[in-house]
C-alpha cells in the first residue's frame, strides 16, 4: 500500500457513537473520513466523495448490507468490509460485492488490518 497517500474511507453505521469511535481511530492512522447513517447517504457519498473503501454496518434502517454493496459496486469498484453484530450474518448474506466482514465488538488493530489488506489488494495491483 502506498503509506504517502491518503486514502479516503467512508463508514456508515447508524450508532453514533460507532461512528465517533471509527472516526478518531482512524483519523489517527492516517486515513481521511467521511460519514454516513443509511443507506442513500452512503451512496450519495459514494458518488460525490468518491472513497477508497467503504466500511459499512450491515443493518441499517433503510437497507440492508447485500443491497448497498451492490449499488456500490455498481457506481465504483471499491473494496467493502461489512460491520456486523450478527454472527448468522455468514449464513444470510448473498452478496459478492462484500469483500470482507468484521464482528461487532471488533479489535481496532483486526479492523486496521482488514482496511490495510483490502486497500493492498485494490491498489497495488501488480
Amino acid at each position: 500500500m502506498d503509506k504517502n497517500r491518503k486514502f479516503k474511507v467512508l463508514v456508515t453505521d447508524d450508532e453514533e457513537d460507532i461512528l465517533v469511535l471509527l472516526k478518531f481511530r482512524l483519523q489517527f492512522s492516517g486515513y481521511e473520513i467521511i460519514q454516513a447513517t443509511n443507506g442513500e447517504e452512503t451512496l450519495s457519498k459514494v458518488k460525490t466523495e468518491k472513497p477508497d473503501i467503504l466500511i459499512l454496518d450491515y443493518k441499517l434502517p433503510d437497507m440492508d448490507g447485500d443491497k448497498i454493496a451492490r449499488l456500490v459496486k455498481e457506481e465504483r469498484n471499491i473494496p467493502i468490509l461489512i460491520f456486523t453484530a450478527n454472527i448468522n450474518f455468514l449464513k444470510t448474506a448473498q452478496c459478492e460485492a462484500i469483500d470482507d466482514f468484521i464482528l461487532k465488538p471488533f479489535d481496532p488493530e483486526d479492523l486496521l488490518g482488514k482496511i490495510g489488506s483490502l486497500l493492498d489488494k485494490y491498489y497495488n495491483k501488480v
